[in-house]
């Protein structure tokens, strides 16, 4: 989206939090605070562990709700080249939908990420996103014979504001394809979907 994303939610002062490009210093924060930066941890797949707790403590999950969550592949592997894996994890996404957890309303599969524009409807975002990343790892691991962790660690959210397009966000979202130079047409990448386009 054009202006910047957030994470919400990040514990009391601790170690910066580092992207390749960038380092943060983590300032005391509340509950529902937002801090401009990606999240990501070397190790894990997606489940929760110790270390993640300082991430949680404080993130706030507020049902209805939408939020763009964006999660890579672990050392950002093009996974999902192959398009048959990409299905896998749509269908891990879909029981989140289909259990009523969330409502999807887009989402793109690109080689080494995933965005996922939805409505939370129960539960916690990170259980969530845990489940999904955690489900897909183990569907993707026994259909390729692989082993180990599909995911990195952590998420990235961006809750959106009551006042903002949910169809200008979508249609960014299903554009990433064209953006990447992957197809010349959002409709020649198979691994979109968005409830308006």
């Amino acid at each position: 989206m054009p202006d910047n994303p957030v994470v919400r939610g990040l514990a009391p002062e601790g170690p910066a939090l580092t992207h390749p490009n960038i380092v943060i210093p983590m300032p005391r924060t509340s509950p529902g605070a937002t801090f401009h930066s990606w999240i990501s941890h070397p190790e894990g797949n997606g489940m929760p562990k110790s270390s993640d707790r300082r991430l949680r403590i404080g993130r706030f999950s507020e049902t209805y709700r939408s939020y763009l969550v964006t999660t890579v592949t672990d050392a950002r592997q093009p996974i999902f080249t192959d398009w048959s894996l990409g299905r896998l994890l749509v269908h891990a996404m879909k029981t989140e939908h289909d259990r009523g957890e969330v409502s999807s309303l887009a989402w793109v599969v690109m080689p080494d990420h995933l965005h996922w524009l939805f409505e939370l409807r129960s539960g916690e975002l990170s259980e969530v996103v845990c489940r999904v990343k955690s489900r897909s790892t183990m569907v993707i691991n026994k259909a390729t014979g692989r082993t180990g962790k599909l995911w990195r660690g952590g998420f990235h959210d961006r809750a959106i504001r009551h006042d903002e397009s949910l169809i200008t966000a979508a249609r960014y979202i299903v554009a990433n394809p064209l953006r990447a130079g992957l197809v010349a047409k959002v409709g020649d990448y198979p691994l979109w979907d968005a409830d308006w386009i």
